[in-house]
């Protein structure tokens, strides 16, 4: 089989080269080879901007990411999503697992001919109850972009009104900051946590979650916010005049450290907070995903198709887990120093042993996984065309799915989030095949 390697930092691309080449994959850089009708090239790795979707599409090429996942990566349709779900099935713990988040909609607002300025005005009488801290980020934006940290008194203010008029963006969130929120070294941090999702669909969570604290200490000064304290983005971080790299570290040996320090007393050992924070990490995402195939206009996983997904979270003084954002094609730059990068090689070696599976071994144009297709030699597109009906969701572990109802069978118990693999089933699932 033969790949084509064009990811946008150079350490993760060698270390993708190293392990294809380990599996006996042919690997090229020239981008010219999809310029033919027919190209000579079974998957490609590289950024959204360069995948030939043509050719994907048309089911002759495999792709490391998905044609279209705007209700996963796009802020505003997410939470749209995870309300519905919501609604539809009462017991889903999504609505408590992410921050009290509201939609502006710009658009919207001009259409009903309403006022920007006083929406935001009456929407600030409700935001009372729920704190006095708020993130505005629009709901396109990534690495960072457009996140603006405000405290309750500036919602409508001057420099809010600036950045939604002069932005190119239309559609924005507003989403309660979480505070008080656990501290390393008296710092606000994230967790970036890596799914790895696969076909139509399994997915799996990286063991390998960075805990990114903040640079500056979480303080406030005569009521002066410090966006350096409070927003913990690796891009809005990189900006400050003392910025240095190597302060990420995992999150085991940040478990470590909290039962070193006597901040963990319910759990006897790191290994057990870690797998009880894994868990939850797991069942969230688990959840996100699951909503995700109930919503079609939103997510088109196809089976010659896999994503890595870089999920934004945080963890509460009391210890409680919430889901910030996820984000598309996640850059791999934060595993920069002689501490991560050995993790990142871990994380590639174990994205590509669950997403190329058994059928690639046996050459080009094979499937990426069993479950893709049971019992066949057929190539990835034959497949695909001649089996469009068939799909797999990721439910097992979710008992408000009725399996009867959406014709899913739970084959496939997974890992688990207890494993002792680097990579573990978020919530026990597994794929059925529907």
């Amino acid at each position: 089989p033969r790949v084509i390697l064009l990811p946008t930092w150079w350490k993760a691309r060698k270390l993708l080269r190293d392990q294809f080449e380990k599996r006996g994959w042919e690997v090229t850089e020239d981008s010219s080879v999809l310029d033919s009708a027919d190209p000579a090239v079974d998957l490609t790795w590289c950024s959204g901007r360069d995948v030939p979707w043509h050719h994907v599409l048309e089911g002759k090429i495999g792709s490391n990411l998905y044609y279209l996942k705007t209700c996963i990566n796009r802020k505003a349709d997410m939470h749209r999503m995870i309300e519905k779900h919501a609604r539809k099935f009462p017991g889903s713990r999504l609505m408590s697992a992410i921050p009290t988040t509201h939609v502006v909609d710009l658009v919207e607002l001009r259409e009903d001919e309403e006022d920007v300025t006083e929406y935001l005005e009456q929407l600030k009488e409700e935001l009372k109850k729920d704190g006095d801290l708020w993130v505005l980020k629009a709901s396109d934006s990534n690495r960072g972009q457009d996140v603006h940290l405000f405290s309750l008194e500036e919602i409508a203010k001057t420099k809010m009104m600036e950045i939604l008029q002069t932005s190119q963006s239309n559609v924005w969130l507003l989403q309660r900051c979480i505070d008080p929120p656990m501290l390393y070294q008296n710092r606000k941090f994230h967790l970036r946590v890596l799914a790895v999702a696969k076909g139509d669909l399994e997915v799996r969570v990286h063991r390998n979650i960075v805990v990114i604290p903040a640079h500056s200490q979480y303080t406030k000064r005569d009521g002066v916010v410090d966006k350096y304290a409070f927003l913990t983005n690796h891009c809005v971080q990189s900006t400050h005049d003392d910025f240095s790299k190597g302060k990420s570290l995992l999150l085991q040996e940040f478990c470590q450290e909290l039962v070193e320090d006597g901040r963990a007393a319910d759990f006897a050992t790191a290994d057990d907070l870690f797998r009880h924070f894994f868990k939850n990490i797991c069942d969230i995402i688990s959840e996100v995903f699951a909503a995700s195939k109930l919503c079609p206009a939103g997510f088109f996983p196809m089976p010659h198709c896999f994503e890595i997904f870089g999920c934004d979270m945080m963890i509460d003084e009391a210890g409680g887990v919430w889901l910030l954002e996820i984000n598309s094609d996640p850059s791999f730059a934060l595993y920069e120093g002689e501490k991560l990068e050995p993790k990142l090689a871990e994380i590639i070696e174990d994205v590509l042993d669950f997403v190329l599976g058994d059928g690639w071994a046996e050459g080009a144009g094979k499937c990426g996984g069993a479950e893709n297709c049971p019992g066949t030699d057929k190539s990835w597109s034959d497949w695909w065309r001649e089996n469009p009906h068939v799909t797999s969701v990721y439910v097992a572990g979710f008992p408000f799915y009725n399996h009867e109802k959406h014709g899913v069978s739970g084959a496939g118990a997974g890992t688990g989030a207890g494993a002792g693999t680097r990579i573990g089933a978020g919530a026990g699932a597994g794929a059925g095949a529907g």
